[in-house]
């Protein structure tokens, strides 16, 4: 496992095959797998908040697992970094509800948000995540580099 500093963009790595790294520049949170980005969850910094936008993952990575490790980080290094959180994105307040340790990280005002986000939702809990991230690309298609070569030839 491997961390570093906030001002540098924190980074996780387990086992050398999924990686989350924190690109401040970005202002998003990128998610490695086998050298290639799978996703990420775009934030805005005001002041001492981090407002959480979305996530957004490849189809073919997708994962509870997967977002959820990666949520579980991010409101990690949000709690070390001493920044509130503000779960703008639907996946985050899910993640947030189903893990009573994170809501001390919220505002006072989105408590009530967040308490309420998964609404009948429990009888799924580590798939109900993915029901909330936007998923990009097909696992059945080609890509449209390709298709745009074919049919220019």
């Amino acid at each position: 496992m491997k961390r570093s500093s906030w001002g540098l963009g924190w980074q996780w790595r387990c086992s050398g095959v999924f990686v989350i790294q924190n690109n401040t520049e970005a202002q998003r949170y990128e998610f490695f797998e086998a050298g290639s980005r799978i996703g990420f969850v775009q934030y805005e910094m005001h002041e001492k908040q981090m407002w959480v936008l979305y996530t957004e993952m490849r189809r073919k990575f997708k994962s509870a697992a997967r977002a959820n490790r990666a949520m579980g980080f991010i409101l990690e290094d949000a709690r070390r970094s001493r920044i509130e959180v503000v779960p703008f994105c639907p996946a985050f307040r899910v993640f947030m509800c189903q893990n009573p340790v994170n809501p001390a990280l919220v505002p006072e005002e989105w408590h009530e948000r967040v308490d309420g986000a998964i609404n009948g939702e429990q009888d799924e809990p580590d798939r109900a995540v993915l029901k909330y991230i936007r998923f990009t690309g097909s696992p059945w298609r080609k890509s449209s580099a390709a298709q745009a070569a074919a049919l220019a030839s």
